[in-house]
């Protein structure tokens, strides 16, 4: 079956940030490419959008496609921008995924800054309110989110999952392998994740 991915991608100034070389921003836009075209890989049939956590214009997303090229050039062309709007993506992200049967449909949300306290209650709810329509939510944190990781770990969805990655570890593998769900391959299959590693590795190497 054919997925549906929608990223939300943490274009907030803290991504000029360097703790993860060459910059947050930086590091999520390689993830990202590499995701599309493991996707793609996968199922040419798949989609994929992209919503930044930021928007200097209304509704300025990329809403799922099969066209490659337009889901690139909209990701190489996302920049820093201020007043992250968290809520209003999950928003964007709802009504997407209410156009969509739900298996299939998956929300893969990079969050590098802690929102305002004011919101952490209703980012919850918002995210349960995706969980019971059985959209599948990967949240990855990282930056002074990895604050928050803790509490989100123990929702209790089996289509809920999420991981903290710090800046000493290799962002892109480690973001991948969980989001296509390879991560307890390394102790199951050794072979098959260094086989996946390389893979990975090639792929960058051919978008350089």
């Amino acid at each position: 079956m054919p997925e549906t991915i929608v990223v939300l991608f943490d274009n907030g100034m803290a991504s000029q940030n360097q703790d993860y070389l060459p910059s947050r921003l930086i590091v999520q836009k390689e993830t990202v490419e590499s995701l599309i075209s493991r996707k793609f890989e996968d199922n040419q049939e798949n989609t994929i959008g992209i919503i930044p956590l930021v928007q200097t214009q209304s509704n300025d997303i990329i809403t799922p496609t099969k066209q490659r090229p337009y889901i690139k050039t909209f990701l190489n062309e996302i920049k820093l921008s201020r007043n992250v709007d968290i809520m209003g993506c999950l928003s964007q992200s709802l009504h997407i995924f209410n156009q969509k049967d739900s298996p299939g449909c998956m929300l893969v949300i990079f969050l590098g800054s802690e929102p305002p306290e004011t919101e952490k209650d209703e980012l919850f709810a918002r995210l349960y309110q995706l969980l019971t329509f059985g959209i599948m939510i990967k949240m990855v944190f990282f930056g002074e989110a990895i604050e928050m990781a803790e509490a989100y770990k123990k929702i209790d969805f089996t289509n809920f999952s999420c991981i903290e990655v710090k800046p000493s570890e290799e962002f892109a593998d480690r973001v991948l392998s969980f989001i296509n769900g390879d991560e307890h391959l390394e102790e199951d299959d050794p072979e098959l994740a260094e086989a996946i590693r390389l893979s990975l590795e090639e792929q960058k190497k051919q978008q350089k």
